[in-house]
C-alpha cells in the first residue's frame, strides 16, 4: 500500500510539473500539487487529525417502532355498526337508501254483510318498510410521499408508513360514527355517575334497552376510559362466580357477554362533548355505507396517457374497501401513494322526532341530565 502511495504521489508531482511548464503557469502546478496533497491525506485514515475524503453515513436501523395510537374497537363485525360495504363505485354526495321494517298490526275478521272479510285492515307490504337514507358525505385520503432519494438510498422500511394509512382511515370512520351520538339524533339517554359505574349500571342499561325494544342479540357498548375503569373495579365483573372478565392480556378493556351485551369496548378517544361518556345499542342505531371511489375516466375518453394508477384495496382488519392512488411526480421523481375512502354515516332519528327511524336502537350514556 505504501509503495503504491509513493508512486501515486511522484506521478502526480511530475504531472503537475509538466502541466505547469507547458502552460507557463505556476498556478496550475500549485493547484494540482494541492489536490495531490489532499488525496495523499485521504490515505492516512489511522491519524484522526488528518484530512479525509471518505464520506461516512450513519447506519439506519431496521427497527421500526409502532406509532403512538390507540386500539380501534371491533365495530365493523356483526356486533357493531350496521355496515353496507360494496364494490360498486359512487361519488361524493351520492345517497344510499337502506330500509327498516315495521311490525304489521293485527285486525279482526270482518264477517258483516258485504264486509271485507280477510281484507279488513289490509296493509301494503311496501308500507311496512321505511327508508333510512345514508349520504356519502365523507371522502377521506391519507397521502404519503416517498422521496426519490429516500427510495434509493434509505434502509427505512417504507412499507410501515403505508400500513398506518389503513389504521388512520379505519379510525376516521369510527370517529365519524361516534360524532352522530347527539341529542338531536338519539332521544333516549341514561345518566350515570362515572365514579359509581358497576355491574348494576349495565343491568339498568339492559332493562332500558328492553323497554326501547332493542334487538335481544348483537347489542354492544362503547365507553370512555373512566367508565370502563370503574366497571372493572366491580369484583363481580371479574369473579369466577359471575362473569370472569379479567382483561389481563390486553390493556384496553373489553367485556364480552356482559349483562346482555355481546361486547362493551373501551375507547379512550370517545367524544366527551355534551357530558357524553358512552353509547349502548344494537346494529340499527348507527349505520355506515362505504363505496369504492368512482374516479374520472376523462383521460381514457380523451386518449390522454394516464399518470396515476387507481387500484382497489381492502383493510384486512375491518374489511373496508379502499381506493389506492399512486403516481410519480415528473419534476423530481417523488412517489405519491394515497389511500382513499368514500363513506357516509347515519345515526338514530337523523334529526327527526322521538322514536322515529332508528332512534330506539341506541341510548346515550351521560354524566349529567335526566333519564329519557
Amino acid at each position: 500500500m505504501k509503495t503504491f502511495q509513493k508512486q501515486f504521489i511522484w506521478a502526480a508531482v511530475l504531472l503537475a510539473a509538466v502541466i505547469g511548464l507547458l502552460h507557463h503557469s505556476f498556478a496550475a502546478f500549485a493547484a494540482l500539487f494541492v489536490v495531490t496533497a489532499l488525496v495523499n491525506a485521504g490515505f492516512h485514515r489511522e491519524h484522526s487529525h488528518r484530512l479525509r475524503l471518505t464520506l461516512s453515513v450513519n447506519e439506519i436501523s431496521q427497527l421500526v417502532i409502532d406509532a403512538f395510537k390507540g386500539q380501534t374497537p371491533e365495530l365493523f363485525g356483526p356486533g357493531g355498526f350496521a355496515m353496507d360495504m360494496s364494490s360498486k363505485t359512487a361519488v361524493l354526495g351520492d345517497k344510499i337508501t337502506a330500509h327498516i321494517g315495521s311490525v304489521p298490526t293485527t285486525a279482526d275478521y270482518d264477517s258483516s254483510p258485504d264486509g271485507l272479510g280477510f281484507e279488513n285492515g289490509l296493509q301494503d307490504s311496501t308500507d311496512l318498510l321505511s327508508d333510512v337514507p345514508i349520504t356519502l358525505s365523507y371522502l377521506k385520503f391519507v397521502p404519503i410521499r416517498i422521496k426519490w432519494l429516500s427510495g434509493l438510498a434509505s434502509k427505512i422500511a417504507l412499507i410501515q408508513a403505508l400500513a398506518e394509512q389503513a389504521f388512520a382511515l379505519r379510525k376516521v370512520v369510527i370517529d365519524a360514527a361516534l360524532q352522530t351520538i347527539l341529542p338531536s339524533n338519539f332521544t333516549h339517554q341514561f345518566r350515570v355517575d362515572p365514579a359509581n359505574v358497576s355491574l348494576d349500571t349495565i343491568e339498568a342499561i339492559r332493562g332500558k334497552g328492553n323497554v326501547q325494544k332493542m334487538s335481544p342479540m348483537g347489542r354492544f357498548g362503547i365507553v370512555n376510559t373512566p367508565f370502563a375503569s370503574a366497571l372493572q373495579a366491580d369484583q363481580r365483573v371479574g369473579s369466577k362466580l359471575f362473569y370472569q372478565q379479567l382483561n389481563g392480556g390486553n390493556a384496553y378493556r373489553r367485556y364480552t357477554n356482559l349483562a346482555g351485551f355481546g361486547n362493551i369496548f373501551e375507547y379512550p378517544d370517545f367524544p366527551a362533548a355534551l357530558n357524553l361518556e358512552g353509547y349502548f345499542g344494537d346494529r340499527r342505531g348507527i349505520m355506515i355505507a362505504v363505496r369504492a371511489i368512482d374516479y374520472s375516466n376523462a383521460a381514457e375518453v380523451l386518449k390522454v396517457p394516464r399518470t396515476a394508477a387507481f387500484t382497489s384495496a381492502v383493510d384486512a382488519e375491518s374489511g373496508l374497501p379502499f381506493t389506492a392512488v399512486g403516481y410519480e411526480k415528473q419534476i423530481n421523481g417523488d412517489v405519491v401513494f394515497s389511500l382513499g375512502l368514500l363513506f357516509g354515516v347515519a345515526g338514530g332519528n337523523q334529526g327527526g322526532g322521538q322514536d322515529s327511524v332508528t332512534d330506539r336502537a341506541g341510548v346515550r350514556i351521560v354524566t349529567q341530565g335526566m333519564d329519557i
